[in-house]
């Protein structure tokens, strides 16, 4: 079992070493290197690259040497490329020697990222294309490259679904974000027209004053903001998490906050609502009614719920103030474009959609006064029009109370945010809905 396990082990470096020379050297790569990246003696990396001992991934290509090492009197090496046929069938051997070794003695991380290490590759290429700091020239070769690798990896997910391993579902997802990145680079072009974020703001702010549950979003995708208004433990907040245990929820414990911070991140919330993807995520506000903290919450949620009025009130974050909204806009409605045609999901199509809409309805309201019109026409009724029709596909704003307070209820009427009582007790299973 031991010496079984030995085998495997050095067999899955091996493959997945040619994986890694596959996509990060296309035009070739030599024994030398494949002993170095699977971190096996030389003499192993050339019995698995010959054909005749090894299991025939790869080919020498003919004609082609590299260089001599050393001081230049050494022998020019074989190059060897893998081969194009028997690309699946490596990625399934992959995946099984992986599978063997966590049958019998357990696999650790590395070999996982084996698996993965073609959209490792992949990535860091793109985000070299999206900063933009190499000449055109090793430009568009860096673009060449990634398409090269985008073309690999395709074929590496296409052996996993193959087989029907689990490991198909993360190794699509996180390829198809990077697929619609590398679409954003090409259709900007070079030097790239959108410069790529240095930190997403929504992240920055969730973790600097909140936490993510179910980890912080990898790409493009709905989220869920939760102000938890109740101190005590409640099953409310439990069960809106557990409402969308398939979405990104960013909680902020509002209850324990000063009242300054908490002026800040709405106002910060409230500035990047019409610039982010905040633009259309539903915002909810958890409290008991009964107590004075439920009652101020509230209160200050309501003023949330109408876009634009807590940046009068309190200054944004640190590190907000700067941000440039139409810039911010012109960003992720570009990274919204391959949603936008996603026909084989429904739901993130919808959601590229709407988000373009929003942002681009902002984006119009902001420039309506610069716009031609007719002589009789009214600047500012046209700019109030366009901002109410971003608002229209804006994200609901709710307010759960676990308790029946009038004088909240009332406080919402003319605005817009939806009031709910909720049973505490029964979480989201009963409840009694009142939506002035």
């Amino acid at each position: 079992m031991v010496q079984t396990s030995r085998d495997s082990s050095a067999g899955l470096k091996l493959l997945g070493g040619l994986v890694r020379l596959g996509a990060l050297y296309p035009d070739g790569f030599t024994a030398a290197q494949l002993s170095d990246h699977a971190k096996v003696e030389p003499e192993t990396a050339r019995a698995f690259l010959n054909p005749e001992k090894g299991p025939g991934f790869a080919e020498v290509i003919p004609g082609a040497k590299s260089a001599a090492a050393g001081d230049g009197r050494g022998r020019p090496a074989n190059l060897y490329r893998l081969r194009p046929d028997r690309r699946a069938e490596l990625m399934q051997q992959l995946v099984d020697l992986r599978r063997e070794l966590d049958t019998a003695i357990g696999i650790p991380d590395p070999a996982l990222e084996q698996v993965f290490a073609p959209l490792d590759l992949l990535e860091a290429t793109i985000a070299e294309l999206e900063r933009g700091n190499d000449p055109i020239d090793a430009w568009r070769e860096r673009l060449a490259e990634a398409r090269l690798e985008l073309s690999g990896a395709t074929a590496d997910l296409q052996a996993l679904r193959t087989k029907g391993y689990a490991e198909a579902t993360p190794f699509g997802r996180r390829l198809e974000a990077l697929q619609a990145r590398l679409a954003t680079v090409e259709r900007l072009g070079f030097p790239p027209a959108v410069k790529p974020l240095v930190q997403d703001p929504v992240n920055a702010l969730v973790e600097r004053l909140g936490k993510w549950i179910g980890g912080a979003p990898k790409a493009l995708e709905p989220v869920v903001v939760l102000l938890n208004g109740i101190r005590d433990p409640d099953p409310l907040t439990s069960a809106i998490v557990k409402f969308y245990q398939d979405m990104r929820v960013a909680v902020f414990d509002v209850a324990e906050m000063e009242p300054s911070i908490r002026a800040r991140l709405y106002a910060t919330l409230d500035k990047l609502r019409i610039a982010t993807p905040l633009a259309i995520s539903d915002f909810m506000l958890a409290v008991d009614g009964d107590t004075s903290i439920g009652q101020e919450l509230a209160s200050e949620f309501r003023i949330l719920g109408q876009p634009g009025s807590w940046q009068e009130r309190a200054k944004v974050g640190d590190g907000f103030s700067n941000l440039n909204l139409a810039s911010l806009r012109r960003f992720y409605v570009a990274k919204t474009e391959a949603l936008r045609g996603e026909e084989e999901d429904p739901a993130r199509a919808a959601f590229g959609i709407r988000l373009t809409s929003a942002l681009t309805a902002f984006d119009t309201a902001d420039a309506a006064l610069n716009m031609p019109r007719h002589p009789y026409a009214n600047a500012k009724e046209h700019q109030a029009r366009w901002r109410s029709a971003a608002q229209e596909l804006m994200g609901d704003v709710v307010c759960l109370d676990t308790s029946a307070n009038a004088t909240i209820a009332a406080a919402f009427e003319g605005v817009p945010v939806d009031y709910i009582l909720v049973s505490s007790s029964s979480g989201l299973t009963q409840q009694a809905a009142s939506s002035p």
